[in-house]
Order: structure tokens, then sequence, then C-alpha cells
């Protein structure tokens, strides 16, 4: 192989003339360790290259064709991968944090255990791909198609999902903690174990979802399938299984079983503050579920 930074040089040539320099072309190559931080490879060929390992740390890969490359363990943290192919390509525990992933072709891609924390998906195409153990923490879907995709046991806390697709998506155990889920269509999905703490869902779809043994304590609800409101100091939400005030998570007949003395343990002037409202909102709750 000719050396790597005058293949770099001489794209960058072709990039401001395409009578000039030459187009970066390494499919297949093996690249194993190599060094690509910072540089421009936009529209560059490395179909089915080897990168296992590499450093493309803030690089350009713009509209590049990266079909069935093998970046498992790469570090493409700050990566501008706009437009970029990376269908069928092995990107598990890869590191994308901060990646700009915006119309970027992930079809048949395996993005297991990869990290996207703080990356920008807005209106990606994610349909039916495996993000299982993903780190998406902060990042950006909004809109995002993610209809079947496959979410169990992803990090997506304070994950911005504001009217994304999650059509019959898998999302068991999953941490939604913090996350906008504002308008999104969680339709069939199925949300057993997840974490929906602090988590907004107003105006979401939840028809049929699966809610079995969610953690929904300080959610907002739908006002459908999760209902929430405020009393006093304590935000309650609850849906036709459990009974969710403050940190406290039970069932209907439980919460009408409990004896003043497992009140008062629960916090400070919890008992007076269940005498006082506990009347009216077991007979709300059974009144909507």
């Amino acid at each position: 192989m000719e050396n790597l930074q005058e293949l770099l040089n001489l794209h960058k040539e072709w990039l401001n003339d395409n009578l000039k320099g030459k187009r970066l072309y390494f499919r297949g190559a093996n690249l194993i360790n190599a060094n690509f931080s910072d540089a421009n490879l936009s529209d560059a060929n490395l179909s089915d290259a080897n990168l296992i390992n590499a450093n493309l740390i803030n690089a350009n890969l713009i509209n590049a064709n990266l079909r069935g490359a093998n970046f498992s363990g790469a570090n493409l943290s700050g990566a501008n991968l706009s437009g970029a192919n990376l269908s069928d390509a092995n990107l598990s525990d890869a590191n994308l944090s901060g990646a700009n992933l915006i119309d970027t072709n992930f079809s048949g891609a395996n993005l297991r255990g990869a990290n996207f924390r703080g990356a920008n998906f807005s209106d990606a195409n994610f349909r039916g791909e495996n993000f299982s153990d993903a780190n998406i923490i902060n990042a950006n879907l909004r809109g995002a198609n993610l209809r079947c995709a496959n979410l169990s046991g992803a990090n997506l806390r304070c994950a911005n999902l504001r009217g994304a697709v999650l059509i019959s998506a898998v999302l068991k155990g999953a941490d939604l903690r913090g996350a906008d889920l504002r308008g999104a269509d969680l339709s069939g999905a199925d949300l057993r174990y997840a974490v929906l703490r602090y988590a907004v869902l107003s105006y979401a779809d939840l028809s049929y979802a699966d809610l079995s043994y969610a953690d929904l304590r300080y959610c907002i609800g739908n006002n459908k399938e999760i209902k929430s409101l405020q009393i006093g100091i304590y935000l309650i939400s609850y849906t036709k299984d459990i009974l969710n005030i403050g940190c406290q998570s039970h069932s209907l007949d439980k919460w009408e079983s409990f004896s003043d003395e497992e009140i008062s343990k629960m916090d400070n002037d919890a008992l007076k503050w269940w005498k006082l409202n506990k009347d009216i909102i077991i007979t709300l709750v059974k009144r909507e579920i």
C-alpha cells in the first residue's frame, strides 16, 4: 500500500477537482488500527474494509461508501457520517459518541454494544436494526424510524425521541430515564422491565404496548395507558396494573391494604398526606383504569 498520507492528499486533491488527484479506494483493505483522525474521507470507498480498532475521531466521512466494513471497536467519536452508506457494516462496540448520523444508511448493520452517546440521528431510518445494549445517552433521535428495532437493554437516558416511530420495537429492559418521548409512536412496543423514570410521554401512542414491570415512577404519562398527576409534593402515575406515588410502586390492592405503620415508614409526613388523599386517589384510579 502506498504511503497513507500521500493517498489522503491525492483524495483531497480529487475532492477539489475530479480531474486531478485520485479518489480514495480501500475496498476490502486491511486497515486494522489505522489512524484516520481528522481525515477527510468524504466520498471515499472503504466498503468491506477491515477497520477494527481504527482511529477515526472527527473524521469526515460524508457520503462515504462503508458498506460491509468492519468497525468493531473503532473510535468514530465526533465523526461526520452524514449520508454515508453503512449497510451491513459491523459497528459492534464502536464509539460513535457525538457523531453526525443524519441520513446515514444503517440497513443490516450490527450496532450491538456501540456507543452513540450524544450522536445526532434526527430523521434517520433504523427500521429493524439491532441496538441491543447500545449506549445512546443524550442522542438526538427526533423523528427517527425505529420500527421493529431491537433496543433491548439499550441506554437511552435523556435521549430525544420526540415523534420517533417505535412501533413494535423491543425496548425490554431499556433505560429511558429522562427521555423525551412526546408524540412518539410506541404502539405494540415491548417495554417490559423498561425504566421510564422521569420520562415524558405526553401524546405518545402506547396502544397495545406491553408495560409489564416497567418502572414508571416520576414519569409524565400520555393520559391514556399511563396517567399522571401531582398532588402536593408527590407525583403520581398509574396504569391498569400499578400505582406509583413518589418513589413507591405497588398494585392498587396493595396500596389499599397498607397499614398506617407501613405508610409512615415510606417518607416523612407520608401518613398525614395519605390519610388526607387516600380516598380521592383510590376513587380516581378505580374510575379511570
